[in-house]
């Protein structure tokens, strides 16, 4: 395949350094059966400093200690978890290999950015759109807390397409929140533990709580408060009244406090658990049963399912030392009810952090995307330090008629954008996709 556009030297430079930094499993793959429907399920890649390598790669130290990233058409964007002025890049990962690529600017279009913004997180709406979210520091009134939709451009550039502004009050500090609803209509809701500000011993009071907030026609319309044991939590809103959590027990401060000590301790939902929203009321539905060896560090899970077929949920059964693995959940999303174990991905042995979790900003965390009916990639990180990505398949659509034999070598190239919109000839730069018969590559060019 010849292409004058397309710089060579790029494809080998991240061909090298994939081999270098991330390791693909070829053997491990792993079959299962659950009810009527089958899974392949394949290592792509793992890469036991992969934060450590993004950041160093891209010049900046700040980013070593960030899990907040989604993914889009392949791409994993990472968002800087910074106390600082510079929040408008994103770090841009090859997901087919892992390696870096490089870092984007944001284009805030004509919207503003949250300026000394503390935490920067990143995530998809239950109607796919992805998004940054994030809430200033105390220097300015009211912390304020902000949600951008985004689009990505042909040449991969996240544009802000819109600006919501959420109350959120003096002194609270906004943990990792999740959006279920349609950013682009303007109607959804957003789901975020907050906790209080820490207070002059740098220890933290730890007055803890969930806030949900309801967007109709883009304007705040309500929020309320949950009153919560909640460390490092993460949050799925899975219907308009029930949502997933799933804490992490652990947070650091400078002082071992006994009030740490006692809120960790007394805190909810240390493996995935199901709660009712009723009122000012969370009350609990179901937890998922923990193995002997999961230990409550973890946090980070995602559910998803092929076109009508089973649902499932990729989650962080461990956090010290992390471990992930890939549950059925029959009865979602009401509870956990019949929940299976289908297979452990990402195992101890893998070693994608080896540090204890630390900081408000050490957690894991995964996400999947869907890539076609019957496939998916499943993303998962620890800590600031490791990422593994496999791909899970649901078999059985084989199709076992011959139609004709293409010489699929020898007909013309066609080129589309990552977003599938064919183009007359490749971009002068960004990332495009050559399709040549039954083949197809993923391609950057530089400008």
């Amino acid at each position: 395949m010849k292409n004058k556009n397309f710089n060579y030297r790029h494809l080998l430079f991240y061909a090298l350094f994939a081999g270098l930094t991330a390791s693909a499993a070829e053997t491990n793959v792993k079959n299962i059966s659950y009810g009527d429907e089958e899974y392949t399920v394949e290592e792509r890649w793992t890469n036991k400093t992969a934060m450590t390598n993004f950041a160093m790669q891209s010049g900046d130290s700040f980013w070593g200690s960030s899990n907040f990233f989604f993914v889009k058409d392949g791409m994993i964007y990472i968002t800087k978890d910074n106390i600082d002025t510079d929040c408008g890049r994103l770090i841009v990962v090859d997901g087919n290999t892992g390696t870096f690529l490089k870092t984007v600017t944001i284009d805030w279009n004509s919207y503003t950015p949250n300026e000394s913004a503390a935490t920067v997180f990143a995530g998809v709406d239950s109607e796919g759109t992805c998004y940054l979210a994030s809430y200033a520091t105390s220097t300015y009134n009211g912390y304020p807390f902000v949600i951008y939709p985004l689009e990505i451009s042909e040449a991969g550039i996240p544009v802000v397409q819109n600006q919501y502004n959420l109350t959120l009050g003096t002194k609270w500090w906004v943990q990792a929140p999740d959006v279920y609803g349609s950013l682009t209509s303007g109607n959804f809701t957003v789901a975020a533990p907050i906790w209080n500000l820490m207070d002059a011993t740098d220890d933290k009071k730890l007055e803890t709580c969930l806030a949900v907030w309801t967007v109709t026609d883009g304007k705040e319309t309500s929020r309320k408060s949950y009153d919560a044991k909640l460390t490092q939590c993460d949050v799925k809103i899975l219907d308009d009244n029930l949502i997933a959590l799933h804490d992490r027990h652990l947070v650091s401060t400078s002082t071992a406090s006994s009030v740490n000590a006692q809120h960790m301790n007394n805190a909810i939902a240390p493996h995935p658990t199901i709660y009712t929203l009723d009122d000012n009321n969370l009350s609990m539905l179901s937890a998922v049963e923990a193995a002997a060896d999961d230990d409550p560090y973890g946090n980070g899970m995602y559910f998803f399912n092929f076109d009508g077929g089973n649902y499932l949920m990729a989650y962080a059964s461990s956090g010290f030392t992390p471990e992930f693995k890939l549950m059925a959940v029959p009865d979602y999303p009401q509870s956990f009810n019949g929940a299976e174990v289908l297979c452990t991905l990402a195992d101890k042995t893998a070693k994608l952090s080896t540090d204890k979790p630390d900081g408000s900003f050490m957690r894991t965390k995964v996400v999947v995307e869907k890539t076609s009916d019957n496939s998916a990639d499943i993303y998962m990180a620890a800590h600031g330090k490791g990422m593994a990505c496999y791909t899970i398949k649901r078999e059985g659509s084989v199709s076992t008629g011959i139609e004709s034999i293409v010489d699929h070598d020898n007909v013309p190239e066609e080129y589309y954008s990552i977003t599938g919109v064919k183009l007359q000839s490749p971009p002068a730069h960004g990332f495009y996709i050559i399709r040549q018969g039954n083949k197809a590559i993923k391609a950057f060019a530089q400008p």
